[in-house]
This record gives C-alpha cells, sequence and structure tokens, in this order.
C-alpha cells in the first residue's frame, strides 16, 4: 500500500501545509519542501513545497486501486515535540477527506522511539534536527537500508 508511489504522493497532496502552518503552529512555521532548511549544504534551492489537491490525491488513490480508500494509523510521540500530536490530528484530518480513514495513535516518545526502532510503525509523523548542517544526515536515517552496526536506516 504505502510502497506506491501513487499513495504516498496522494497523501503529501492531501495535506494542507499552509493551514498547518497557520492553525496548529498559530504561523510560527513554515512549510517545508524537503527534509533539510534552504539555508543547510546539499538542500536544493528550487524544491518546492507539494501543492494542497485534494482532487489530485483522490485521483491518485482511484488509479492505485484505493477509490474507496482504506484504513492507515499514523503513529506520534504526544507531547515530546510542540504540537505533535495536534499537528498528527490535522494530518489525518486532510487525510480523511479524501477516504484515508487516519487513527492518530500519540503515545510518550520512549514508546514511539522503541516502536520505531523495531520498525512496528508503518507510517509516523515526527521532528528531528540536523546537527551537521548537511543535508545528507536525514538521508542517513531515513532512506538508507538498515545497519545499526554503521548507524544506516
Amino acid at each position: 500500500l504505502l510502497r506506491d508511489g501513487r499513495v504516498r504522493r496522494a497523501l503529501s497532496l492531501a495535506m494542507n501545509r499552509e493551514a498547518l502552518t497557520e492553525r496548529v503552529m498559530s504561523g510560527l512555521a513554515t512549510p517545508a519542501a524537503e527534509l533539510a532548511a534552504p539555508t543547510m549544504f546539499g538542500a536544493n534551492p528550487d524544491a518546492k513545497v507539494d501543492p494542497f489537491d485534494p482532487d489530485e490525491a483522490r485521483r491518485l488513490l482511484n488509479e492505485a486501486g484505493y477509490g474507496n480508500g482504506f484504513d492507515l494509523v499514523l503513529a506520534t510521540t504526544n507531547g515530546y515535540y510542540v504540537q505533535d500530536a495536534a499537528t498528527a490530528q490535522a494530518i489525518a484530518g486532510s487525510w480523511a477527506r479524501i477516504g484515508v480513514r487516519t487513527q492518530v495513535d500519540a503515545v510518550p516518545s520512549s514508546v514511539f522511539y522503541a516502536r520505531r526502532g523495531k520498525n512496528e510503525l508503518s507510517i509516523f509523523f515526527t521532528s528531528s534536527s540536523i546537527t551537521t548542517g548537511q543535508a545528507s544526515e536525514m538521508l542517513k536515517i531515513l532512506v538508507a537500508t538498515r545497519d545499526p552496526a554503521k548507524g544506516l536506516g
């Protein structure tokens, strides 16, 4: 299901990042176009934030064979990051509007990270920081094949 790029794209297009910024984060956040801030080494200066396009999201889900939607559990921390659970709830609401019936599982950070470390979560909302100033730092964590000995994945 989430291996299908059309499904992932639909989930992204269903999120109204401007509304999340204004309503959940009280205007104190910036919609992100990629993992790294534009000022970081390796960031793509031409990256664009995905538009809010629920109609295209529904079309993509239909094309992928999920025209009737599906059920999903979105995991997140609760009270660990600023507005973590509230942001996850807002995302779940936006996904519900395209037919993705989303339940939010907001748990203490110790539970969340233990479960994430065991690859028990199919999709999650979290926050992170790039401490080296290089965009590639997040790729080692999120994209690389899991290899605990090398600190990858």
